[in-house]
């Protein structure tokens, strides 16, 4: 900064310039704003923290976890993926039941959007998380998602359950019906056809069938002895006839014809009575079999009690015929004493009789064996051949059997898998056909795990620091006024000569009895500007684009720079106007306050001008700087169309032969014409420019009026700079 000893500052030159403001400028401007930046920052701090406090939302996250356990009584085809189930977790009536149960005032949408159902990699676990701005409303969304899901999926399975089971019973219903009637069929088939164990009984007829060959054949190689017997007993019975023939002849005595009859219609009776009996015996045979037979198939269910009662009747019927009572054996032995006394034993007997007799009786008794040998062997034929029919029938017996059994157990395995669905079904009714297991419980959570609070005070934040930003680059942007000798150089195509930095203390800014504090700027300026106008007599002008701008000190200063450089200077000040009219905005020192002598003693310009003072001698006045005097404005105003008069043009030429330097002190361009009234009369002119007062424009106007002269600017001069554009 340009204080007491601050270092002279060298004049900047003007440079082409790539952007339409000077970019230290600028950048130093946003710097003095500094502590406005901080005010902004620090209320978008406070607003950043209580708008996310207000808008900003926490989220939680609460996780119930499930682990997938399928149904053992379930099939595959029947039990539904994980990755369905996952699916059906976020069904639109799950999530409304789930809003209904919370009274939650919120939507359908943000309930699902807040739900996310996963399985982790390479398990059976389903995750259901719940993000929400409330923990325990995270918690209460995700546990109770979880039992409305599952809940469902129980409702679900039992409903399906149910039809199945209702499903199940018609069909074991129809089943059993069907099984019945095969059954009935079999039992009537087995019943009908004596069937107990094909198998066995295979094995039995053929047994059977064997064993009656063998007593069949037995029975008739006994039938065929006896029949040789007979006919051997026939011929000796016909030979012993004969000779007891001729032994009654010769003895004289035949026997009585009639007691011969009657002893061969006893031999006849007995021999009838004797067939009967082995007739009855065999049939008693017979029928004891079948009675046994039906006694084992009693015993195993395959006949029922009226066909075993039959079998007793049939038998009981036979033994009566063949068995005899008591009473009747005693009434066979009364007929036998019978007949001994009607057919005396010993009556017209022989020697070749008795003998006839015994073959007689031998004939008898063969007789009646061949009837039972013949009978015996019928019965075993016609057993032998029954035996050989079953046997040749059982393949047809044992196809038609299969089928029938084959359709029993058919039905049979039709029932118990039906009984078994029936069973997994009433199973799954009563156990809901819950296939989850509750891994871990949804909590709430002490933190959160998302928050845009933070975003939210950021944003603001953020906003504010850039709105700050913004607002006060464009505040920069649009404070028009010079500030620094580089944003002078830039808007205003001429050099810059001098800077002269702001001082609090303006009774050391002028030259007087102690020098001022920018004497060494100004040495540097005066020099500079005789190297630029280095002629005798040189008139410069300063001027400024309005009231304010200092251009009386820079006068001064520079004055008093060229006096000390053995130069006599002359310092002219052409504010010939009334002074309550040219300061009435404006109140600063003028070039009187250089004078030695007070400024009623002497007379001025407009004096001068007004020909009340005729010799140039009448208007100089001394002043405290060595090497300057002056020419003051002191009372009297004139029309500012003299300072373009031929005699303010002949006081120039008579002041610029008596001084080496004359330096005229004039009003303001963009106010008044004065300016440009002197400009014609002047060898140079230098623009002064207040910083943080004059606008690029109005020192734009300024100097383009000045411009249109042929007088040129030589530079310029930057006062009152704040400090930090010092540099």
């Amino acid at each position: 900064m340009n204080t007491m000893d601050t270092p002279p500052v060298q004049p900047e030159q003007s440079a082409p310039q790539a952007l339409p403001f000077d970019i230290r400028t600028f950048g130093v401007g946003l710097w003095r704003r500094r502590r406005w930046l901080v005010f902004f920052l620090l209320i978008s701090g406070a607003a950043g923290i209580v708008g996310g406090l207000m808008m900003g939302q926490q989220t939680f996250e609460a996780q119930t976890v499930l682990l997938y356990k399928p149904s053992s009584d379930t099939t595959e085809a029947d039990r539904p993926s994980l990755f369905t189930l996952l699916s059906m977790v976020k069904l639109k009536s799950n999530l409304m039941e789930t809003r209904d149960r919370l009274h939650l005032p919120t939507t359908i949408s943000a309930i699902g959007a807040a739900v996310n159902v996963e399985i982790q990699r390479q398990t059976t676990l389903m995750s259901i998380r719940v993000e929400w701005s409330d923990a325990e409303n995270a918690a209460a969304i995700a546990n109770t998602i979880r039992d409305v899901f599952i809940e469902n999926q129980r409702r679900v399975r039992s409903e399906k359950a149910g039809v199945e089971i209702k499903d199940s019973e018609a069909q074991l219903a129809e089943i059993k019906r069907t099984l019945k009637q095969a059954e009935d069929a079999l039992q009537t088939y087995s019943i009908s056809n004596r069937i107990v164990d094909l198998s066995k009984e295979a094995q039995w007829y053929l047994e059977q069938v064997t064993t009656l060959d063998v007593l069949y054949e037995k029975t008739r190689a006994q039938k065929n002895t006896l029949d040789l017997q007979a006919e051997n007993i026939v011929q000796i019975i016909s030979n012993l006839r004969v000779r007891v023939q001729q032994e009654s002849q010769s003895q004289g005595q035949l026997g009585d014809v009639t007691e011969t009859n009657v002893k061969i219609q006893r031999y006849r009776e007995m021999i009838s009575e004797d067939k009967l009996a082995r007739e009855n015996l065999a049939q008693m045979t017979k029928t004891k079999l079948e009675l046994d037979r039906m006694e084992h198939l009693l015993k195993i269910g395959a006949v029922a009690q009226t066909q075993y009662d039959e079998a007793l009747a049939e038998y009981e019927k036979f033994k009566a015929r063949t068995l005899d009572t008591q009473q009747i054996k005693d009434w066979k032995g009364e007929v036998e004493k019978l007949n001994e006394i009607v057919v005396p034993a010993n009556a017209g007997s022989t020697p070749s009789g008795d003998l006839l007799k015994s073959m007689m009786m031998r004939e008898f008794d063969i007789q009646l064996q061949q009837v039972g040998f013949t009978e015996e062997a019928a019965r075993l034929g016609e057993a032998v051949q029954r035996a050989k029919h079953k046997l040749e029938e059982l393949p047809k017996f044992q196809r038609i059997y299969a089928s029938l059994q084959r359709e029993v157990e058919t039905q049979e395995i039709k029932k118990k898998e039906v009984e078994g669905l029936l069973n997994t079904a009433r199973r799954q009714q009563e156990a809901g056909a819950i296939e989850f297991a509750l891994v871990s419980e949804a909590l709430p959570q002490a933190r959160a795990s998302k928050s845009t609070r933070k975003k939210i005070t950021m944003a603001i934040m953020g906003a504010g620091m850039l709105f700050s930003v913004l607002l006060l680059v464009g505040l920069e942007l649009l404070d028009f006024t010079i500030k620094s000798a580089g944003e002078l150089a830039l808007r205003v195509p001429y050099p810059v000569l001098n800077v002269l930095a702001r001082h609090q203390n303006t009774a050391r800014i002028m030259p007087g009895a102690r020098e001022s504090v920018f004497i060494e700027d100004f040495r540097t300026m005066a020099l500079t500007v005789r190297r630029m106008m280095p002629g005798k007599g040189t008139r410069l002008m300063l001027v400024a684009a309005r009231h304010g701008e200092g251009v009386t000190t820079v006068t001064a200063n520079l004055a008093a720079c060229f006096g000390r450089l053995d130069e006599r200077v002359l310092v002219l000040d052409t504010q010939v106007r009334d002074d309550a009219d040219q300061f009435k905005h404006h109140a600063h020192a003028d070039a009187r306050t250089l004078l030695a002598t007070p400024a009623n003693a002497t007379r001025g310009l407009g004096e001068y001008l007004s020909f009340e003072a005729f010799d140039v001698n009448e208007i100089l006045a001394a002043t405290v700087l060595p090497g300057v005097e002056c020419i003051p404005r002191v009372g009297k105003a004139v029309i500012p169309d003299l300072l373009n008069s031929h005699r303010m043009r002949e006081l120039l030429q008579e002041l610029s032969q008596r001084f080496s330097i004359v330096l005229i002190d004039a009003p303001p361009v963009n106010i008044y014409v004065d300016a440009q009234n002197l400009v014609s009369n002047v060898d140079g002119i230098i623009f002064v420019v207040r910083a943080q007062y004059d606008t690029y424009f109005t020192v734009r106007q300024a100097v383009q009026k000045l411009a249109e002269f042929s007088t040129p600017i030589i530079g310029t001069v930057l006062v009152n700079v704040d400090p930090i554009y010092m540099g």
